[in-house]
C-alpha cells in the first residue's frame, strides 16, 4: 500500500512541529488489523483516535460507505473531540498498520501544549467540515439513486 507515516501530511498535525508530534506519538501504541477486522463499531465508546500508517479502512453506517481512510489520515476524531459514541463502523479492507492515540494521551498533550492545541483544534474543525461536506454529497447521491430507481 503506502510508504508509512509522514506526519507532515497528517491533516490533524498541519503546522505542528515534528518534534511535538513525535512527543505525543511516542506515548501511543501500534496496532495491525487484518482484512475484515473492525477498529470499532457504531455505538462503541470513543476513547481513542487512530492514525493510518499503512493500509485502508472503510467507514460505513447502515448501507452507506462514508469514506475510505488511507495512509496519513485519521479516523475516530469526531467521537474523541465530542465525547459521543462512535457514529459508524470502521473496518480494514487490507492489512492495516495504525497508531492508536488514546483520548487521555491526546488531552494531556493538548493541555500541556496550548500553542499546538490551538492549531490542532483548528485542524480538527477543518477535517470535520470536510467530512460533513463529503457526507452531504453521499446523501445527495443516494437520494438521486433512489429517485432514478423509482
Amino acid at each position: 500500500m503506502g510508504q508509512g507515516l509522514n506526519s507532515s501530511k497528517v491533516k490533524l498535525f498541519l503546522d505542528v512541529t515534528k518534534a511535538k508530534i513525535d512527543e505525543m506519538l511516542d506515548q501511543c501504541e501500534r496496532k495491525t488489523l487484518k482484512i475484515g477486522d473492525y477498529l470499532f463499531r457504531e455505538g462503541d465508546d470513543s476513547n481513542f483516535l487512530a492514525l493510518v500508517v499503512d493500509g485502508n479502512l472503510k467507514v460505513e453506517t447502515n448501507r452507506y460507505v462514508l469514506a475510505h481512510v488511507i495512509d496519513n489520515e485519521i479516523v475516530g476524531e469526531m467521537g474523541v473531540f465530542t465525547s459521543q459514541p462512535r457514529s459508524a463502523d470502521v473496518v480494514a479492507t487490507v492489512i492495516t498498520q495504525l497508531i492508536i492515540i488514546p483520548k487521555a494521551v491526546l488531552n494531556n498533550f493538548l493541555e500541556l501544549n496550548p500553542k499546538e492545541a490551538r492549531q490542532i483544534y483548528t485542524n480538527v474543525i477543518n477535517v470535520l467540515a470536510q467530512h460533513l461536506k463529503n457526507n452531504n454529497f453521499i446523501i445527495e447521491l443516494s437520494q438521486l439513486e433512489e429517485q432514478l430507481g423509482d
